[in-house]
Order: C-alpha cells, then sequence, then structure tokens
C-alpha cells in the first residue's frame, strides 16, 4: 500500500514538472522575453494535492512502524499539533513548505556566511536588521539553500515564520508545535518521540497550558535526538519580535532553542531573525548584522526587475535606465 502511495507521489511530481514546462514553452512561443509566475496561484491545486498524499504516505509509515505499539492514531497527534482552521492550515503550509516569491539571483551575497557558520562551533546564528531591510526575504533563501548540500553536508530542515497577522500561530506554544508537526515528518517511526507526543496529549486534555508546553519542548528535545554522528539539522525561526508577548516570550523561545543546539553528541544549528540581536544562555552565538551594503545589488535586481514590465522604462536607452534605478536605489536607502 505504501509503495503504491509513493508510486501516485512521484507521479504527481512528474505531473506538476509537465505541466509548468507546457507554461513556460506556451509563454515563449508567444513571444514574451521573460516569463514569470506566482507558483502557488497557478499550481497551488497540485501542490495541494501533493501534500495531501504526502501526509497519507506519512501516516501510514508511522502506522506501519509503530504496529500495536500505538495508544492513539498517529493523524490525531498530527491534527492536534496543526491549526484548527483549515484556511491556518493551508497559510502555515505555505509559510513552512513553500517559502514567498523571491527574485532570481538575490541574496547569494549570504552563501559564504552560511557556509562559514555551517562549518564553525557556534551553535546560533543571530541575524538582525531594521524593519524592512530583507530579513525574512534572506530566511525564506537560507531554508530554501538548504534543501541542497552545503559544504559536503547534507541538512534536515525545521522552519517557522512568525506572523502577528496571525494571532493564534504567533504564541510560543504554536511555534513549537509547528516544528513538531515537521519533525514527525522526518522522524518517521521515532517511538520515543510518538510516545512523548501522547503524553503531551493528555497533558492539554488536563488544560495544565503551562506544562502543555515545557512538555512539548520536551517531546522536541527527545526527537532531535537522533541527529548526532552524519545527521545535520538546522532550525530557521523567522519573526522573533511578532511574538505574542513581547520581549519575554521571545526570550524564552531564543532559551529553549539554545538549549536544544548545547545539547552534547548532536549536529543541532539555530538560525534567529530578529530586529535585534537574540542570544540564547546557552552554547555559543555569532552575529550577523544585515546592512544597506549587502542588499544593495538585491535591490538593484529587484528594481530593474520591476520596472522591466513597463514598456516605457524598456524603450529607454541603457544609459537613462541605470539613472532611473540608480534613483530609486537612493530613495529605497
Amino acid at each position: 500500500h505504501i509503495r503504491r502511495e509513493v508510486g501516485h507521489a512521484f507521479n504527481d511530481l512528474l505531473i506538476l514538472v509537465r505541466e509548468v514546462t507546457i507554461y513556460y514553452r506556451i509563454s515563449l512561443f508567444h513571444g514574451s522575453r521573460e516569463t514569470s509566475l506566482d507558483f502557488n496561484s497557478v499550481f497551488g491545486q497540485r501542490m495541494a494535492d501533493f501534500h495531501r498524499r504526502k501526509n497519507h504516505i506519512t501516516d501510514a509509515m508511522w502506522k506501519y512502524s509503530l504496529e500495536d505499539d500505538q495508544s492513539m492514531e498517529i493523524r490525531s497527534i498530527r491534527k492536534w499539533l496543526s491549526p484548527r482552521d483549515r484556511t491556518l492550515q493551508k497559510l502555515v503550509q505555505e509559510n513552512d513548505f513553500a517559502p514567498g516569491h523571491r527574485e532570481e539571483y538575490t541574496c547569494e551575497w549570504f552563501q559564504s556566511h552560511l557556509l562559514a557558520f555551517s562549518r564553525s562551533k557556534n551553535e546560533t546564528l543571530s541575524i538582525h536588521g531594521p524593519a524592512g531591510c530583507g530579513k525574512s526575504v534572506l530566511s525564506s533563501w537560507i531554508v530554501e539553500r538548504l534543501q541542497r548540500p552545503i559544504g559536503k553536508k547534507t541538512y534536515e530542515t525545521l522552519s517557522c515564520t512568525i506572523e502577528s497577522d496571525v494571532p493564534s500561530e504567533a504564541t510560543s506554544l504554536a511555534v513549537v508545535k509547528r516544528l513538531l508537526l515537521q519533525l514527525l515528518e522526518k522522524n518517521v517511526g521515532h517511538k520515543d518521540l510518538f510516545n512523548s507526543l501522547v503524553n503531551a496529549y493528555y497533558t492539554f486534555m488536563s488544560h495544565d497550558t503551562k506544562m502543555l508546553e515545557k512538555s512539548l519542548w520536551d517531546c522536541l528535545k527527545t526527537g532531535i535526538d537522533q541527529f548526532g554522528g552524519l545527521d545535520h539539522l538546522m532550525i530557521v525561526i523567522d519573526g522573533l519580535d511578532e511574538v505574542e508577548g513581547g520581549e519575554k516570550s521571545a526570550k524564552a523561545i531564543v532559551d529553549q532553542l539554545g538549549l536544544l543546539a548545547a545539547r552534547p553528541h548532536n549536529n543541532v544549528q539555530i538560525i534567529l531573525f530578529s530586529r535585534q540581536s537574540s542570544k540564547p544562555e546557552k552554547g555559543k552565538t555569532q552575529s550577523f548584522a544585515v546592512t544597506p551594503d549587502h542588499t544593495h545589488e538585491d535591490l538593484r535586481l529587484v528594481i530593474d526587475r520591476l520596472l522591466e514590465d513597463f514598456e516605457h522604462f524598456r524603450h529607454q536607452g541603457e544609459h537613462a535606465r541605470e539613472n532611473l534605478v540608480e534613483q530609486l536605489l537612493h530613495a529605497a536607502h
């Protein structure tokens, strides 16, 4: 059954690749110089179908791994960790699995910094800068870049973007739940993780919210214990300033993550994004400030790409176009 479902999942991916290819070929056939699209809006249904099948496969693999040991259905645990509202579930899924739009070739300047951090003995990288400096775009680039090996090391990634626009998902409890939901997909068959989550669920049923959050952080510690030896895990958290409860709650999240990374004999590193530098109480922290010098060329690429949509700009001479881009760059800084 599981093999058949995996085969269907590969078929879904092939259909998606075919549709993307057809989309671009038709655009080029009609004479478009450049083709860009909002991937989620054009192929969102295909992606949603694939995620549903992937979730079904994950549940089936968990059921097979646990055999008769399960006191609860894994589906019930996953449902409990997910946002209750279906719209919120979709929003969280898009944030965690489909990074937002980013102009091609932007953020490449951070490649060397990411490599240096991955090779260092530091457990935490705190990336900070004022609002609007490009932290969230950089965060999505890092999550995307970690899908490929860095310095001959392959990483598993857990990520969470905190947005104050969705208050119920901007709490420290929601953050640890989202990380655990992703970890369940990477730790299929980890019985200690499953049993600890079952115990946390019973704590939830007792309505002891304070004890519940502690239990969930303990579950996360249990789940990441496998990342030792040759396994590497990177946890990326964006938007710490948006968490409900302000600096106190943000500090609590940072310290919990620091404890995870500082545990002996594991290969876990943390990347944090906030306006001010965030430093956990435990472990070694490296700080990086995002400045206009870093993002100058990124802004140039974005502005140039946006202006290309205007016929008047395209008909200008090269010198005139460069002057206009420079003026907008100056205004942006």
